[in-house]
């Protein structure tokens, strides 16, 4: 420990302080109105996977203005949006094949 920590540890009560950054306090929290509004967007939903995934994506685009710790779900959520379009297309193509078919 250096002098100057030791100072203010001594200057403290002998006890380390924490001066890392601070945590959010209750006003920089997601209000109850935004969660309302998450909650009633994801009831809009079209029901379809492609839907839920968008839905998911916009409430944690709104928790990642707060803590990035978020961003892995967001990464994975994107990903998942991601396969979920190639695969709808690919069905769509395929179906379309038969339409010609017959």
């Amino acid at each position: 420990m250096d002098d100057e920590m030791a100072e203010e540890t001594a200057a403290a009560g002998g006890e380390e302080q924490y001066t890392g950054p601070k945590a959010p306090s209750v006003k920089d929290k997601p209000s109850a109105q935004s969660a309302e509004r998450s909650r009633a967007r994801a009831k809009k939903s079209t029901g379809s996977h492609e839907g839920r995934i968008s839905n998911a994506l916009r409430i944690i685009a709104e928790l990642l203005e707060y803590d990035n710790a978020y961003l892995p779900v967001f990464l994975r959520l994107e990903a998942e949006l991601k396969l979920a379009e190639e695969r709808r297309a690919a069905l769509e193509r395929a179906k379309s094949l038969l339409i010609h078919r017959h």
